[in-house]
């Protein structure tokens, strides 16, 4: 005998059929009658998923661009009035600051987070954040610790968020890996995982590609990641770390 669950995915299934087979004869009635409404209906259709693609395309322009304040400032409309909203927007705004190089404006937030909310919910997420600062801090002992403790943290129950855990827990590793210059086979791609994951976090896992593209000893690579770099301000940590990568290549 069928389950019930069966019972019902068969009954969904059968109005889903009914239901689109009475939409396209309606459509096809009202395009008959009046052609102009039938061509709005359609244009409508088209117009939205063309809208969130011109959205998504402006989001990576501003992620690409490297200019943090603008990304920033497209956030200051968001309001968050409860005590866990500013702790999740705090974070946030920190980890959009450590992508984009600027530590020690990240550090300041971090200390105000620990000051205001010592034990609000976001661990994984701010140890995460002292994964990316370490790294390009230089500390790398602490950067490759702090990955692994991350890695170790229990996983979510949902299926779906345990996968999207994997993805994030396994970038960090592989960028802490990178910049402090022990990558192992493997690790290009799940910088490429992560960083599709987050585009929040481009620049920090190319930063990283490149600098295991200088252990493979695949200076090619690393050049070309390099002249997608924009312009850096000197508050960001990449500037210096741009200017230190084309030494190292130019002395090849």
């Amino acid at each position: 005998m069928a389950s019930w669950r069966s019972v019902v995915a068969s009954a969904l299934r059968v109005a889903v059929f009914v239901g689109s087979a009475a939409l396209v004869a309606w459509l096809a009635r009202v395009g008959f009658d009046n052609p102009l409404l039938l061509l709005a209906a359609f244009a409508l259709v088209l117009l939205l998923p063309l809208r969130r693609v011109l959205a998504r395309r402006h989001l990576n322009q501003m992620l690409e661009s490297g200019d943090v304040t603008q990304l920033l400032a497209s956030w200051e409309s968001l309001s968050h009035p409860s005590p866990r909203g500013l702790a999740a927007e705090r974070l946030l705004r920190a980890t959009a600051l450590a992508s984009y190089g600027w530590t020690v404006r990240a550090r300041q937030l971090l200390e105000i987070q620990r000051e205001t909310h010592p034990s609000s919910p976001g661990l994984e997420h701010r140890v995460f954040l002292e994964v990316l600062l370490s790294s390009l801090e230089g500390n790398h002992e602490r950067s490759l610790a702090m990955a692994m403790a991350l890695a170790s943290l229990p996983l979510p129950q949902d299926r779906a968020t345990q996968q999207r855990a994997r993805t994030h827990r396994q970038g960090a590793l592989a960028m802490a890996r990178a910049f402090a210059h022990c990558s192992r086979p493997g690790d290009r791609e799940l910088l490429r995982r992560s960083s599709r994951q987050n585009p929040l976090l481009i620049w920090p896992m190319r930063y990283a590609e490149a600098q295991l593209s200088l252990q493979e000893g695949n200076n090619k690579q690393a050049r070309r990641l390099l002249r997608q770099a924009p312009p850096w301000p000197p508050q960001s940590a990449f500037r210096q770390l741009t200017q230190s990568l084309r030494q190292t290549l130019n002395g090849y």
